[in-house]
């Protein structure tokens, strides 16, 4: 007899609709945050309103804040994640689903949300802001933050998974949140970062994603000149305007660092999903069920025990 009763395809179109019946009905989450993306989306562009593209530190800190807002904003799953975990588990144990079904269907479910995120947040923020108007930049820039958002999505699901409990969880998420902020590149640059932490800068999907947009928009043709704005920016640094405005946040300039960016967050996705699995497979809180026995239950043994009568020898 087979371990599970579908394959793992059917299995996973049947948790995959059932993760998306759960998202549905979640009306207070999609509500929420529907209303938050607007709203941040509407007070970036209208405080950013058609920024000047010589403001390096406006622009960029346009950037980077988008890209935290999108994706530390999963943080705000993890209650519901660590709720869903025990159903997990007893229906795990009773072979209704596999773990990777599980965490794929999950992960697949979020996608439209992410999807509706990327489209309205990005869209108000780049073309209020001023951003490159091109249409190739603007879906790369919507692109990268579609990624960061799955990545995030996946790297707290992760958390939720490898903590035993929502109070382990919320500080572990905090403490993380922390080093993706401060190595992203934008707080401490690069060149003041300590050698012995460096690494972080290079696994810091935030640091990867505010890179990508960066080299996105200074490295497009309205950029990518010597002269700008009446600027000779060749004879002054040897460098085109683009390029030096990168360089005063140790940014590389080189546009296959999109790509890059692209193609690390994708992987970045895929290894917290597996990490997903493997905790959830290979390491369990499950707590075993305890029977109480209440005075009610206990007096009739200690009676009868009185009653029975004794045999002298």
């Amino acid at each position: 007899m087979p371990e599970f009763h579908q394959s793992f395809q059917e299995n996973t179109l049947t948790v995959l609709k059932r993760q998306m019946m759960v998202m549905l009905r979640n009306i207070a989450f999609i509500r929420g945050r529907g209303f938050m993306v607007v709203l941040i989306g509407l007070l970036y562009g209208s405080t950013f309103y058609q920024l000047d593209a010589t403001s390096a530190q406006v622009v960029m800190g346009v950037l980077f804040q988008s890209v935290l807002f999108l994706g530390l904003g999963q943080a705000a799953q993890i209650p519901t994640y660590c709720d869903a975990r025990p159903i997990f588990y007893k229906q795990r144990g009773s072979n209704f689903l596999r773990t990777p079904t599980y965490v794929l269907a999950n992960s697949v479910s979020q996608i439209p949300w992410a999807l509706a995120e990327t489209i309205v947040f990005g869209s108000l923020v780049y073309w209020m802001c001023g951003l490159k108007s091109s249409v190739k930049a603007f879906v790369v820039f919507e692109i990268l933050l579609f990624l960061t958002i799955l990545a995030f999505a996946a790297w707290f699901f992760f958390l939720a998974a490898i903590s035993p409990n929502l109070h382990i969880a919320k500080p572990l998420s905090m403490v993380s949140i922390l080093f993706f902020v401060v190595f992203a590149g934008f707080v401490v640059p690069k060149s003041e970062m300590p050698d012995y932490f460096i690494w972080i800068y290079w696994i810091d999907p935030i640091a990867w994603c505010l890179r990508g947009i960066a080299v996105n928009q200074y490295r497009s043709n309205e950029f990518d000149v010597c002269v700008y704005d009446g600027f000779d920016y060749c004879t002054k640094y040897q460098m085109k305007m683009g390029e030096y405005f990168l360089s005063l946040y140790d940014v590389p300039s080189d546009k296959s660092w999109v790509w890059l960016a692209v193609v690390f967050l994708l992987a970045t996705y895929v290894i917290f999903l597996v990490f997903g699995v493997l905790v959830l497979e290979y390491k369990r809180y499950e707590s075993p069920e305890h029977i109480t026995l209440t005075a009610e239950n206990e007096e009739p043994v200690a009676t009868d025990a009185l009653m029975r009568p004794s045999h002298s020898m």
